[in-house]
């Protein structure tokens, strides 16, 4: 009882900009740190479920807490990761040496990311990702390569490239065998990629159960890439292949082998310098 007067005294002495400062400082400080700390250092429960998304993002601070957060982590699957806003480079994942099946994979509306180094650990890709998309690709500012995909093998649903002005390349896309389709039943969309000249990355590739759509990419002069493609399927449209405003494309050779009957319409439009549809002789004939 003596201590606790004794301390009391002590604080009643003190002026009150001093008995100000002891207290409610400290608060705001404890409220600020708290604020400092990146959004994903709390448990994700996309790392126990494949329902739940990671998102990482919109600060490089994000990519650090979720690399952290990876090396504990012992599963070989993950719910979809979801890449966004102001962050650099991916580079910190690498060094959580996880490695394994990641529902769906989205970058989008990045402005300073160049590369996608650092999913190397990515084995295998899901459909869990934006209706049924298994890489999701979008609207990129800085965005030169897909490096960092090389080691995936399989994905079961649909492939999404889209307005990334910079892409000039697909080559690390190359150990994928087979795709599968998103909710509107396409396989491959590629659009308004406007640095993109060819689809050598695609080589791999020789089923597509739903469609392939290629438009308004500005570079694009043929589809060498595309030689492995054996089938592809159909749309909710009833398209197996839209091919549209490619003004650099001079032959679609990259598709010939493709044989036997689609199970969709193809359609070919407004391409300015395509003279020659050659490269699809294999068809036999053509869905409705």
């Amino acid at each position: 009882m003596v201590t606790r007067r004794i301390g009391f005294a002590l604080l009643s002495a003190l002026p009150w900009s001093q008995l100000l400062f002891m207290f409610v400082l400290p608060a705001q400080l404890g409220q600020m740190a708290r604020a400092a700390v990146p959004s994903l250092l709390p448990d994700m429960p996309c790392l126990r479920s494949r329902r739940q998304t990671c998102e990482i993002g919109p600060s490089q601070a994000d990519v650090e807490a979720f690399a952290a957060q990876l090396t504990s982590q012992r599963s070989a699957w993950s719910g979809p990761w979801r890449f966004h806003g102001d962050i650099e480079d991916l580079l910190p994942l690498s060094t959580s040496n996880w490695s394994g099946t990641v529902e769906g994979l989205e970058v989008s509306h990045t402005t300073r990311l160049v590369s996608l180094h650092g999913l190397e650990g990515i084995k295998s890709l899901g459909n869990g990702s934006s209706d049924g998309t298994s890489i999701w690709v979008e609207d990129n500012d800085a965005l030169k390569s897909l490096v960092g995909l090389i080691g995936v093998q399989a994905a079961s649903g649909s492939l999404y490239l889209k307005s990334n002005n910079k892409l000039s390349s697909l080559r690390d896309l190359q150990g994928i065998k087979s795709l599968g389709r998103d909710s509107d039943g396409t396989s491959i969309w590629i659009e308004g990629n406007d640095a993109l000249t060819s689809l050598d990355g695609l080589i791999g590739v020789q089923t597509a159960s739903g469609s392939l759509q290629l438009e308004n990419n500005t570079k694009l002069t043929s589809f060498d890439g595309l030689e492995g493609l054996r089938s592809v399927g159909r749309d909710s449209d009833g398209l197996s292949i839209y091919i549209y405003r490619n003004p650099a494309l001079t032959s679609v050779h990259g598709l010939q082998g493709l044989r036997g009957p689609l199970r969709g319409a193809l359609r070919v439009r407004a391409n300015a310098k395509l003279m020659s549809l050659k490269g699809l002789r294999g068809i036999t004939s053509l869905g409705r």
